[in-house]
């Protein structure tokens, strides 16, 4: 199990669309062509509306970058459904996809492997500095989102500044919001297109509904459809749960993504309630209260 330390962040932000999953985005060897590249502080950095969006939100995009705690600690990244190697002695294993988003879910900050690697490292204080010279000089100065490369010294991790455009509402009160990023940490992420469906459909690969939930019922995520079957990926979920996490649950609210899937049929709830009887459903620990960084290396967000 990886630690969690990212999930851990996602707590301390409390207190105070891309098509295609970007880990195939920094596969593909296009995005390192020569165009549109401009280097700042040792940090490349390519401007590509096409692949990361047009006109992104620029003050949600700057209120993104406030969410990044400024610590001087190393992490190792790499993906969370590979089994994570022995740490060696002071290291910290993280796993991805790993993103922070504006309070509008319309700007995001992501971490992504660079090509066919299985690991990078890096600070959080510099995937900051490289988020926020994306803001400057693509978002602000190109309006468009981007990739910035050369990333923590071993070169292996890639952040990515993209538009994300959400369909959510926001409804009722969750107290126990300060639970919810245990979900988001643990809950699959995988890229595989799937068919989700009710079940009445026999068409079986993934039932709905589907309850993830931490232990005790504090935060729960709900993804069901009211009528039709769907294709997505567990990514994409994933991206909704994030999207509802950074536009409600942070402000201590619940809420709904409406329009998920190809056919827009799928929705993602995040809520305290309690499941029903009769729902598929996966537990998850609350996780982040043993982060493997402590004390004064990790600050609160600025925001």
């Amino acid at each position: 199990m990886l630690s969690l330390t990212l999930a851990w962040i996602f707590t301390q932000c409390i207190r105070g669309t891309v098509e295609t999953p970007l880990q195939s985005s920094a596969g593909d060897p296009s995005i390192y062509q020569q165009s549109n590249i401009s280097v700042a502080a040792g940090v490349q950095i390519q401007c590509d509306g096409a692949r990361f969006g047009h006109n992104p939100d620029l003050a949600d995009c700057r209120m993104a970058l406030t969410r990044i705690p400024v610590a001087r600690t190393k992490i190792t990244f790499m993906d969370r459904t590979k089994e994570p190697p022995e740490p060696r002695p002071g290291q910290n294993i993280e796993g991805l996809p790993f993103r922070v988003m504006g309070p509008e879910a319309r700007c995001y900050v992501q971490v992504i492997l660079s090509d066919d690697v299985e690991s990078g490292s890096a600070s959080m204080g510099e995937i900051d500095h490289a988020a926020s010279e994306l803001v400057t000089k693509c978002a602000w100065e190109r309006n468009s989102g981007g990739v910035a490369t050369r990333i923590g010294g071993d070169n292996n991790l890639a952040v990515v500044l993209g538009k994300y455009e959400p369909s959510i509402r926001c409804q009722g009160t969750l107290v126990n919001k300060v639970h919810c990023p245990a979900i988001l940490w643990d809950m699959p992420a995988g890229t595989e297109r799937e068919l989700f469906y009710p079940d009445t459909d026999r068409r079986r690969q993934v039932a709905l509904p589907i309850v993830l939930r931490t232990y005790g019922g504090g935060c729960i995520m709900r993804i069901f459809t009211a009528r039709n079957s769907d294709f997505t990926s567990w990514y994409k979920i994933w991206e909704a749960g994030i999207a509802v996490y950074y536009v409600c649950v942070r402000d201590g609210r619940g809420g709904i993504y409406s329009g998920l899937g190809e056919s827009h049929n799928l929705y993602v709830a995040m809520s305290g309630l309690r499941p029903v009887s009769g729902t598929s459903s996966l537990d998850f620990e609350d996780g982040w209260k043993n982060s493997s960084l402590t004390g004064t290396e990790l600050q609160k967000d600025r925001g």
